[in-house]
């Protein structure tokens, strides 16, 4: 079975074994051991298996499904950042940006459209990536995104309070940049940002939502993780008070696509979903929303954050 921290925990005894589930990779997972030192694992081999892992998905169905998506997402937010730019610019030639804007269709991107120039990456509570399969196949994905949305290194970023020392060199050597703090998931996006938040508890996505709590930042961002919908639908409304207010409040003005769930693997992307905010549906909002903006506060003891 899994712990709280999502890693797996084999028990030892006599009697007869299982038979694996064929379609859950946590039945053949490598344990982690949180007490094995770097010098114990052969970060080299950890490298080579991810590369296969990315290449795996690569070739999958699923990962064709959730390119497509995102890119169209992406381009969204693209074009209507771009329209709220050339709106607010009075010597611009508006005739041709709308022309332009207009001819951007989320169900027919046009030929040599690029994405968001300046769009960044980060990926958050992705988990220990030397011996969590969930975790190598997760970062395998953001790798293989990283490649087709041609983002170098300094727009990559990568944090988990669990990282080792040595995992963080492996990153920088599959070319992410590690963030040197805890964020507590508070990032402000003045540009751009593709999130990818693999299970991460509910506190990470009510602080990122928070920290850019206004129409003209949120609809900057685009999410890849749990469920907003699943979020609002399976938590008693008290607790989600406490550790999900913003999602609460944000879910009805969220455009939210599935994930396919064609990976053959049901239980590394599972119950996953992109998000995004259209500043057309943000603009609708009563004034009031906006201005309710209390900085979350969750207990040292929350088990969905570890705080810095």
């Amino acid at each position: 079975m899994a712990d709280s921290d999502g890693f797996i925990v084999v028990k030892k005894g006599k009697g007869r074994r299982p038979r694996p589930n064929r379609d859950c990779v946590s039945s053949s997972t490598e344990v982690f051991d949180r007490n094995k030192s770097d010098h114990d694992i052969d970060l080299g081999r950890v490298k080579e298996k991810i590369h296969l892992l990315r290449d795996e998905l690569k070739c999958s169905e699923f990962y064709t499904n959730v390119l497509d998506q995102l890119k169209q997402c992406c381009l969204t937010v693209y074009q209507e950042r771009k329209k709220q730019d050339s709106e607010s610019r009075c010597d611009a030639d508006l005739e041709d940006v709308e022309r332009d804007v207009a001819g951007l269709c989320l169900n027919d991107p046009p030929k040599n459209t690029t994405l968001p120039p300046d769009m960044e990456c980060i990926c958050y509570g992705v988990g220990n990536i030397s011996g969590n399969i969930i975790a190598q196949y997760q970062l395998g994905l953001v790798m293989a995104l990283r490649e087709d949305f041609k983002l170098d290194q300094d727009r990559c970023f990568m944090f988990d309070p669990v990282f080792t020392e040595g995992e963080k060199q492996t990153l920088r050597d599959l070319h992410f940049s590690i963030i040197p703090v805890n964020e507590e998931g508070k990032r402000r996006c003045p540009r751009p940002a593709l999130f990818f938040l693999p299970h991460c508890g509910k506190a990470f996505y009510n602080n990122l939502l928070w920290c850019n709590w206004q129409p003209q930042t949120l609809c900057n961002i685009v999410i890849i993780g749990n469920s907003f919908k699943a979020m609002v639908e399976r938590t008693p409304e008290r607790l989600l008070k406490e550790t999900g207010l913003y999602i609460m409040k944000i879910q009805e003005y969220t455009a939210e696509i599935p994930v396919s769930q064609a990976f053959h693997h049901s239980d590394v992307f599972n119950d996953m979903a992109i998000h995004y905010f259209p500043l057309h549906r943000l603009t609708t909002a009563p004034r009031e929303l906006w201005e309710a903006h209390d900085a979350p506060v969750y207990s040292q003891h929350d088990a969905e954050i570890i705080l810095s």
